[in-house]
């Protein structure tokens, strides 16, 4: 019967029509392929707009030319194979995640592979670059985090704000700082960060930290700390609170540096200012005072030879001594007039000190350095 026959082309080419929408649409790559000779390659015959994306190749240039011709890298990637066996053995396989490259182009992909009742071929795949790329990216940054977090001289930490401190989590530096390794510290396993903490300074750290999360503030708090093998520490504490979307507290998080080391200059500058407060009001019976690179500190350089560090800058000696027969030759130098040797002239202008140090004097200064010589 015509009709009959006209009736069943039609919904054979409806459903022609609704399989290409369907390939032709589809986020995946399609392939289609016949197979030539005993599996010597394959030849395209459909690709889809999903496999033209994802391979940078428009269908025109690839329906028609071979597997190998068109992807060349197709044996290295294991994909040749793959077709290979499906077409002799009619099963369907899985390509897990690959490398595909060539002198065109490189990627990651994964694929299905399967075999149509006519027997040609199917690869169904999808392109995983992206998703590789950021993984690995993802990881070489937790790499490069984990190995500044491993080189700091203290540890990063999660804790809870209770009586004890609780750590939730912590560094591997926990170990270097504290003599405590970070199993031995979270959950308490072994000891509390509450413990860790000097008994003198536990109630100062509990206000100051309280205070300053009162305020949705960071805290910074110095204090000391008893290691595991009974040494004393300074650590320099900063951190903030982490809260819910409520408003409640869930975690502190925040680095403890070591600082032990600051502290212990700190207290010999203090006592070497006090030494140097006591031999000032005693006779100030000093060469030169000389500034270092930071200017923040400077040398002063005494009669018998001894060198004093102070934690003060030239400018406030320069003040401080405008009145006791000091005058500041150089930027850098400042120079008691009782000891001087004698001034030269040559190599831009310097003086010889008694004890056979040189000054050297600034351009500026050498003109009012000679009218002073003269009116002595």
């Amino acid at each position: 019967d015509i009709s009959d026959r006209k009736r069943s082309e039609d919904e054979l080419g409806y459903a022609e029509a609704r399989y290409r929408a369907m390939v032709e649409n589809t986020l995946s790559g399609v392939a289609i392929f016949r197979a030539l000779g005993d599996c010597e390659d394959f030849e395209y015959l459909e690709f889809n707009k999903a496999a033209e994306r994802i391979d940078l190749v428009s269908r025109e240039e690839v329906v028609g030319k071979t597997l190998l011709e068109a992807f060349p890298g197709s044996r290295e990637s294991g994909l040749y194979q793959a077709l290979c066996r499906v077409w002799r053995n009619g099963i369907g396989e899985n390509l897990p995640v690959y490398y595909y490259q060539d002198d065109r182009i490189s990627g990651w992909r994964e694929s299905f592979v399967y075999r149509l009742p006519s027997g040609e071929l199917v690869e169904v795949y999808s392109d995983h670059t992206a998703l590789i790329r950021m993984e690995e990216d993802l990881s070489e940054r937790n790499r490069e985090l984990y190995t500044l977090i491993s080189n700091l001289p203290g540890m990063v930490y999660r804790r809870v704000h209770d009586g004890e401190w609780t750590m939730v989590e912590v560094s591997q530096g926990s170990f270097k700082l504290t003599g405590y390794t970070r199993e031995e510290l979270v959950g308490n396993k072994k000891i509390s960060w509450g413990r860790v903490i000097h008994p003198e300074d536990r109630d100062v750290v509990f206000h100051e930290i309280h205070r300053a999360l009162e305020k949705r503030d960071h805290f910074q708090v110095v204090y000391r700390i008893r290691t595991a093998d009974d040494r004393i520490k300074w650590v320099w504490d900063h951190g903030s609170g982490v809260f819910s979307a409520q408003g409640g507290l869930q975690f502190l998080e925040g680095f403890a540096f070591d600082i032990t080391d600051h502290m212990r200059i700190q207290e010999e500058l203090r006592m070497t200012e006090e030494r140097f407060a006591k031999i000032f009001q005693a006779s100030p019976d000093w060469v030169s005072i000389t500034t270092l690179a930071d200017g923040a500190y400077t040398l002063v350089h005494t009669t018998d030879g001894e060198k004093i560090l102070i934690s003060k800058t030239l400018r406030e000696f320069d003040d401080m001594l405008a009145d006791s027969g000091f005058y500041r030759v150089h930027k850098s130098y400042l120079i008691n007039l009782s000891h001087i040797s004698r001034f030269d002239k040559k190599e831009g202008g310097y003086i010889l000190l008694n004890g056979g140090d040189k000054v050297p004097v600034s351009f500026r200064k050498r003109e009012e350095l000679l009218e002073m010589f003269e009116k002595l």
